[in-house]
């Protein structure tokens, strides 16, 4: 034979040769590939099961599209009933007219820092944010005449100013219901008072909070003080205190 391969032999060989590499692919190819193919079938059927999922939220995102653009309506129209800013001139001057209401004797008002309750679309909850708040606004100012209509630009600020009373429980009753039953933005904040056994009427701090949205399109208006004089001598509402 010479060392040399009969037909038969080589024949035997090649059909040998043949079955390893279809092995071979089959293991490392065919098989690798079906797997794929399981995974990526897997994968479709979850992604169609998800797609069908959604379709059918589709009617609840209408009907939430609807409500979100309603609730933003109101948002809006909620805004544009603060004033634009907050002046000393107007707060005092309504405290006076708390006064004038109610029958109350204020002897004293003591006027908070201004700071931002409300800040381009989120709400601040504490002083740290409120502190970066104004700081951020600080660097870039938001014009009063500037008018926006989205409550992603909106700032809204708060001042508590503090008033020393003395009236009676009904004039003090009178007073609170002022304040929240005021059409401007009010509110009551702390309330310490005492009952004065020798005069028969309470004496105490009530804090007053006073709110403005600027940015919510809506142009100041001076309020009408002719007929109120302010920085007389002797009268408290000339005299206001700073914190």
């Amino acid at each position: 034979m010479n060392g040399k391969l009969t037909l038969q032999q080589m024949r035997i060989l090649l059909i040998f040769i043949a079955v390893v590499l279809f092995g071979i692919t089959y293991f490392l190819v065919f098989q690798k590939n079906m797997n794929r193919a399981k995974a990526y079938d897997a994968e479709t059927e979850s992604v169609k099961t998800q797609i069908t999922k959604i379709e059918a939220l589709q009617p609840q995102i209408t009907d939430m599209e609807i409500y979100n653009s309603r609730y933003e309506e109101e948002m809006l129209e909620y805004a544009k009933s603060f004033p634009v800013k907050l002046t000393r001139q107007k707060a005092i001057y309504m405290l006076h007219r708390l006064q004038l209401h109610a029958d109350v004797e204020i002897q004293s008002v003591n006027v908070g820092n201004e700071f931002p309750f409300y800040y381009k679309g989120r709400l601040l909850t504490t002083a740290t944010e409120q502190e970066e708040a104004k700081a951020e606004n600080a660097a870039e100012p938001m014009s009063e005449l500037l008018v926006k209509e989205s409550m992603d630009e909106m700032i809204g600020s708060m001042a508590t100013y503090e008033i020393n009373i003395t009236g009676t429980t009904e004039q003090v009753y009178k007073a609170l219901d002022w304040i929240t039953e005021n059409s401007e933005k009010l509110s009551i904040g702390d309330v310490n008072l005492q009952f004065d056994s020798s005069t028969g009427k309470l004496n105490g701090t009530i804090g007053v909070n006073f709110y403005c949205m600027l940015g919510n399109g809506v142009p100041y208006k001076e309020p009408d003080t002719k007929s109120f004089t302010f920085g007389v001598e002797g009268d408290i509402f000339g005299g206001v205190k700073k914190k």
